[in-house]
């Protein structure tokens, strides 16, 4: 199959809300009824939340509490450790509440040590990686998937036939992206600035959907100009912020070619 696109049609996010206007762009595409916008944003960017790594994990979730599967690829490995790769499910909830409690303790006791409490704006590293694990363990006890990439499975990465793959099986990708690879844009100071830093600045991350491809190129919904348009594989996968994509919806049985 040289050519797939999947009917999903980008939706116009609100400021620093590429997740919920992504994952409502592939869910109006499978569901008969259009979801609510304000209430996926509510869903997945609660009041005080961070958009993380975390911000994965509520994002397909939402998609599952609508009755659409989720699953969620990873090779990240500042969430999960290679030894639980090939864990069932039972203990690798294990795993990941065990580690949530440990890095509660370390940076509770870093914070002591240095007397003062913790701070998001200091210590939001550590709670980047506390709050995704816990909303991995989250997304598994509610019936979520994890597909872990390595070596030894069919995937050993986040690359173009990885995504080749899901869109022929009819699942949208929803990948996260650095946006100073991808647009070419400057650092910024912060999210929602737009003044230019070049010294201490940030590549901001954006999230977008991979609805097809063809020979050269993937096609994207990007809800952060609320179009659709092609772009090269290449830079599609070289721009990928982290090693971590989320395909949603039920993967769809290849014919075999007579």
């Amino acid at each position: 199959m040289r050519k797939v696109l999947l009917p999903v049609r980008p939706i116009a996010q609100n400021p620093a809300e590429c997740g919920p206007a992504c994952v409502k762009s592939i869910l109006d595409a499978m569901l008969p009824r259009s979801v609510s916008l304000s209430q996926l944003e509510r869903e997945i960017s609660p009041a005080g939340a961070n958009k993380g790594r975390e911000w994965d994990f509520r994002i397909a979730l939402a998609a599952l509490k609508r009755g659409v599967p989720a699953t969620v690829l990873t090779h990240e490995t500042l969430l999960f450790d290679p030894a639980w790769f090939r864990l069932d499910r039972g203990l690798l909830i294990g795993k990941l509440d065990a580690s949530a409690k440990a890095l509660t303790n370390e940076l509770e006791s870093l914070a002591k040590a240095r007397k003062s409490a913790v701070n998001a704006d200091v210590d939001w590293f550590t709670l980047d990686r506390i709050n995704g694990v816990k909303e991995a363990a989250n997304f598994l006890r509610n019936g979520g998937s994890i597909e872990f990439l390595h070596p030894k499975a069919r995937f050993s990465g986040v690359s173009p036939r990885l995504l080749k793959h899901q869109l022929r099986l009819g699942r949208p990708v929803i990948v996260p992206i650095d946006t100073s690879r991808f647009y070419g844009r400057p650092r910024r100071d912060s999210l929602m600035s737009t003044t230019h830093n070049d010294l201490t600045g940030w590549p901001w991350g954006h999230i977008i959907a991979v609805r097809g491809f063809d020979r050269t190129r993937f096609h994207v919904a990007d809800p952060g100009h609320g179009t659709t348009y092609p772009v090269s594989q290449e830079h599609l996968v070289g721009s990928i912020r982290y090693p971590q994509v989320i395909a949603i919806g039920t993967a769809k049985r290849r014919r075999r070619a007579r």
